[in-house]
């Protein structure tokens, strides 16, 4: 069976790839009270190819080639048993309410977990660029980068902003990958309000969510985020 996902939560149901906003906004509320960051937000489908690699690895035509092959499959286990082993948070917290340190210590070694393997998938990429799995690791490594920003990474925000712009500017990307860079940076753009309060992570949300319906009117995750956000706002 598949690995489980880096970050995933067995509360999620479904599996539609790109129910996004539904999924990663309501898993944002039940974590905001318990970590107090808005973590673990699009890394539930972290695991999932992308919709548009679909290529499949030919057979080599030579040694040197099998060689090469040899290496990248290695490399991409190590990459995927990474992936499938990050740090769960301590069974006690199911019973209590984490201190803040408890909480401050958890998110550095999610964080930091988040960047290592965010550096196999570019480390993949970069030496095995014509591999099939190649587009994937890039994927992945925007993921994992966002996820060690939206818990407070500040060091890896230049990084990650450079991959979005990159593939976004990608004349390949689907529409699907598009919305899913949109969202991310939505999330992230609404996390960094948690100090000031939900009032004002809802309004940061809610703010990127029409900025999204304006762009991808079709989309039904979107309104579902509206309606989320209408649903959690203070005096409703």
């Amino acid at each position: 069976s598949e690995p489980a996902n880096l970050f995933s939560d067995s509360c999620f149901c479904g599996q539609t790839r790109y129910c996004l906003a539904i999924r990663s906004t309501d898993h944002f509320m039940k974590l905001f009270s318990l970590l107090g960051v808005s973590g673990f937000l699009f890394l539930a489908t972290l695991h999932q190819p992308s919709m548009a690699q679909e290529t499949k690895p030919t057979a080599p035509a030579d040694k040197a080639s099998a060689t090469n092959n040899a290496a990248a499959d290695k490399a991409w286990q190590e990459f995927e048993k990474a992936l499938s082993n990050p740090p769960s948070p301590p069974d006690a917290w199911r019973e209590r309410k984490p201190t803040e340190e408890e909480k401050t210590k958890f998110q550095t070694q999610q964080r930091a977990l988040a960047v290592k393997v965010a550096d196999m998938a570019h480390d993949f990429y970069t030496t095995f660029p014509t591999n099939s799995e190649a587009p994937e690791a890039r994927q992945q490594e925007r993921r994992l980068l966002g996820f060690a920003v939206q818990m407070g990474d500040t060091n890896s925000v230049a990084r990650l902003e450079k991959l979005e712009k990159d593939q976004l500017n990608d004349p390949n990307l689907t529409e699907d990958e598009k919305f899913e860079l949109r969202v991310q940076a939505v999330e992230r753009a609404a996390g960094e309000k948690r100090d000031e309060g939900m009032e004002a992570v809802l309004q940061q949300l809610e703010k990127g969510a029409r900025e999204l319906q304006k762009d991808f009117p079709k989309r039904p995750e979107v309104y579902e985020m509206l309606l989320m956000i209408a649903s959690n706002s203070q005096g409703d």
